[in-house]
């Protein structure tokens, strides 16, 4: 059996010029980003850019990080009033 990381990824819808998907960043993982036009293909491209940076740092000879290592990401609803 393989062995296996796991890793938080924080998806973010956008819409750019007509273009419309998410962006993809992984906290644990510092300049880890992709995007992808479906949850779907975000999701494949992420495990792509996971593995890319897995392997880059393989090949330095460095340790992998893990979720504990990164700063906790906290979503929360914010509730303002409109201006008058």
């Amino acid at each position: 059996m393989k062995e296996t990381l796991e890793f938080q990824v924080v998806y973010e819808p956008f819409e750019e010029n007509g273009v419309k998907g998410f962006n993809v960043r992984v906290p644990a993982l510092p300049g880890c980003f992709t995007w992808g036009e479906t949850m779907d293909q975000a999701k494949d491209m992420a495990v792509d850019a996971i593995l890319l940076y897995l392997q880059a740092l393989q090949a330095k000879g460095e340790p992998f990080p893990s979720d504990a290592e990164a700063d906790p990401v906290v979503l929360e609803n914010i509730t303002v009033p409109i201006p008058a």
